[in-house]
């Protein structure tokens, strides 16, 4: 199963965490999300696990995963 991200935005109010990531991850690859406190890793991954809808995606966030539902 692969993960297409495609201009995902993220926003905590009026906080911009993340603007424009598009990205691919193949079936099998192991990533690590890392930041400081606040920087959007928990809503980031609740947005690929399909818990939340980004502020932004151009295409649905995903292909073959629970986040197309984005």
């Amino acid at each position: 199963m692969n993960l297409h991200l495609d201009g995902i935005a993220l926003r905590a109010g009026s906080r911009t965490l993340i603007d424009g990531l598009t990205h691919d991850i193949g079936a099998g690859e192991m990533w690590c999300i890392a930041g400081p406190n606040g920087a959007g890793k928990t809503t980031l991954i609740d947005v690929l696990a399909g818990l939340s809808k980004p502020a932004r995606s151009t295409t649905g966030a995903a292909t073959n995963s629970p986040a197309c539902a984005c």
